[in-house]
């Protein structure tokens, strides 16, 4: 075969391969119970670059929630018998609002439609919210997709960990980007917050929170774990107060 034969069959076979960029930004997510009435910016937590190619999954398995790694029950009692089922193995329903179509994660047998109301909240005010329909998120690529760059859109998760997600750029994949599908997605961006530290020593980084805690002047209230069995239990583990503990995971530990 010829040089320009050989070069024309590459240049062919790369074009078949060309793929487009899809940059997702995921913000932080919405203060639900906040007793506070003053603006909080939105925060940018991740930032990826997926191919065109792969699924919607595949976005909602890039992101990286402390809530879905929270274990659930009051472990007040037990310090040292923490249960191993996190809440995203508990409850794993989730779903993305994307251009009028509600995608349903259906991948797990304990998924519900937790969307199911907000349809039905769609459907009693027509004269306000355009018709929605719902969807199975993994039957989904991102090209099959009708977004609008740096429009909102939306991410829940744990029944009410609400996310806003950003399709910020689409383009061509070009040389300078890796053309190895098994890199993606790549991370971008990621958040650079401050890690929680213990209110008692404000050195280490928390491990439990707790909530109606009579020893705290905070609520939550963020610990260590030698300052949470110091301040909170007797020599022989015993509560010292009413309160209720929760394992807590730091977004920059996970």
């Amino acid at each position: 075969m010829r040089t320009s034969d050989r070069a024309e069959a590459q240049t062919e076979r790369l074009l078949e391969d060309v793929d487009v960029v899809v940059t997702v930004q995921v913000f932080r997510p919405f203060l639900q119970f906040s007793n506070s009435h003053r603006y909080r910016p939105m925060s940018l937590d991740q930032e990826f670059r997926f191919l065109g190619k792969q699924n919607l999954v595949d976005v909602r398995d890039a992101i990286v929630c402390p809530a879905d790694c929270a274990i659930p029950p009051d472990v007040s009692e037990f310090p040292d018998r923490i249960p191993t089922t996190s809440a995203s193995e508990l409850w794993p329903s989730n779903y993305m609002y994307i251009g009028g179509v509600v995608y349903n994660d259906t991948r797990s047998d304990k998924a519900v439609d937790i969307s199911k109301e907000v349809l039905d909240w769609a459907k009693q005010r027509p004269n306000v919210m355009a018709p929605l329909r719902s969807a199975d998120m993994q039957d989904h690529r991102l090209l099959d997709l009708k977004v609008r760059v740096g429009l909102p859109y939306l991410y829940v998760h744990q029944g009410n960990c609400e996310h806003m997600i950003v399709f910020s750029c689409i383009r061509l994949l070009h040389p300078e980007d890796t053309w190895d599908v098994s890199r993606y997605p790549i991370v971008s961006d990621i958040s650079r917050s401050r890690r929680k530290i213990c209110i008692v020593c404000h050195t280490y980084t928390a491990r439990w929170v707790t909530y109606e805690d009579e020893l705290s002047p905070e609520e939550p209230a963020f610990f260590c774990d030698k300052c949470f069995r110091m301040l909170h239990y007797d020599k022989d583990g015993k509560k010292l107060a009413p309160f209720k503990a929760y394992v807590y995971h730091d977004r920059h530990l996970l």
